[in-house]
């Protein structure tokens, strides 16, 4: 009996797919590719085959399949050359001989003109190439990830309301852990052989639900304030992503507002055998009740850097910094759809303490930030203040810590580098974009003895 494959296996859903099959499946049978397979040494240890290949690389793919009977292509991220890196998976994997691919592709409405820019297209062109490669195939179309919702109503939403585009479409967001759900079924059962599903999570919503639903949670009005398309992006160009990415962000909620994601079935439900988390449990858990029965507690300062400290000329920075550390990280907590830090360092000329939420990138304790400043031509500030003085604090959630900064360099660089693309895809985009000024600094954060 051939091994079963997931692509993708230092990714969030990859990693919760082999982590769902090693309850269900011998580990003896299972395998997971991957860019950098010292990144899954978690899984390696508790007996999955982590093979070494590049979606860009078909050779690679051909050796890694080898002996895999059924696989999951967990697709890339939008604005990497989707098309080419999916048709090498499945010209690798009809060569290698296996049987039975499932792709991840993003729900979307077969009726309708609209485009998700940078997926859509792509989509469609690795579903027609799987189709037509002769293989057995399963479909998996996706609808927004919960974990991604923060990152279209803002970190800020019980300050300023849920602030985007305008309309009433729906969509059901589904959790990671029960997408990976549905992933561990199709790969473990027959009767998924040539068939597209499109999951939904336990209820779908409008924006205006959704804010209704955090003025519930909350204790207090949360107002849905639609606003355009444009000022959406502007919104995120502030957070200082990329044009195209700001856009690419502005897109989901456009699409979601318009309709495109209104399908709403019970697929998701029978693949897993129980009713999936809905939207309301996901922002109970992730939003916590505030009420003037419950009031919040006092702001308490607990630096470990003395010194005077000056908040961020930045409104933005400014308020998102407070919010975080006046909640342990229960809010504030996320940019562009992925956890934030905060580092408090000492400005390089005044001495004074400064702070920053930054993307957070943490492997064994040791964390990366890159200075990326959205891909402009300098460095930002932040930078030479770490630079000037190595000894910062970094918050995750209620812990901080003394840590010393220094530039990761060579293939210590280059494998971060790999890891944060995971996480973050549009880091790359930031990269190219400052490619003909600078080379982005990657800065690691380890664990520090003792104050300087």
């Amino acid at each position: 009996m051939g091994k079963l494959l997931v692509t993708g296996a230092t990714g969030h859903l990859g990693r919760l797919t082999l982590q769902g099959l090693l309850d269900r499946v011998p580990a003896n049978r299972l395998a997971g590719l991957a860019r950098d397979p010292s990144r899954a040494t978690d899984l390696a240890d508790r007996g999955v085959d982590i093979r070494q290949g590049d979606y860009f690389d078909h050779h690679s793919l051909v050796e890694a399949f080898a002996d895999v009977d059924r696989l999951l292509l967990v697709s890339t991220h939008a604005f990497t050359d989707r098309e080419t890196q999916h048709a090498n998976v499945i010209a690798a994997a009809k060569q290698a001989g296996v049987r039975h691919v499932i792709y991840t592709a993003v729900q979307r409405r077969d009726d309708s003109d609209a485009r998700q820019i940078g997926v859509t297209d792509s989509d469609i062109f690795t579903e027609n190439t799987l189709k037509a490669s002769g293989l057995t195939y399963t479909i998996l179309r996706q609808p927004l990830f919960a974990e991604h919702l923060g990152a279209h109503i803002g970190t800020d939403a019980y300050e300023n309301g849920v602030r985007v585009p305008e309309g009433d479409g729906t969509v059901a967001p589904a959790t990671r852990h029960d997408l990976a759900a549905a992933n561990v079924a199709v790969l473990t059962q027959d009767g998924h052989e040539n068939t597209a599903y499109t999951l939904s999570g336990g209820e779908a919503a409008s924006f205006r639900d959704i804010a209704d639903a955090l003025t519930e949670i909350h204790g207090s009005e949360v107002p849905y304030l639609p606003i355009t398309a444009e000022e959406k992006t502007n919104d995120h160009l502030a957070q200082g992503l990329p044009r195209e990415a700001a856009e690419f962000m502005t897109s989901w909620v456009t699409e979601i507002a318009g309709g495109s994601f209104g399908a709403n079935t019970d697929d998701l439900h029978r693949l897993i055998g129980r009713r999936p988390t809905s939207y309301r449990e996901f922002l109970a858990q992730n939003y916590p009740r505030l009420t003037p029965e419950q009031p919040e507690p006092p702001v308490t300062t607990r630096d470990l850097l003395d010194g005077e400290y000056v908040p961020s000329p930045d409104r933005t920075t400014r308020d998102q910094v407070e919010l975080y550390e006046r909640t342990d990280g229960r809010e504030g907590a996320t940019m562009m759809g992925g956890p934030v830090v905060i580092v408090t360092m000492r400005g390089a000329r005044s001495g004074k303490l400064r702070k920053v939420a930054l993307m957070r990138i943490e492997r064994d304790g040791v964390y990366a930030i890159g200075a990326s400043a959205g891909g402009q031509a300098r460095n930002p500030s932040w930078f030479h203040n770490l630079i000037a003085n190595p000894t910062v604090q970094l918050q995750d959630g209620p812990d901080r810590t003394l840590m010393t900064a220094r530039v990761a360099e060579g293939a210590e660089r280059e494998s971060w580098l790999a890891h944060a693309d995971e996480l973050y895809p549009f880091f790359a985009d930031m990269r190219a974009r400052a490619a003909d000024d600078r080379e982005i600094p990657l800065v690691l954060l380890e664990p520090t003895e003792h104050p300087a």
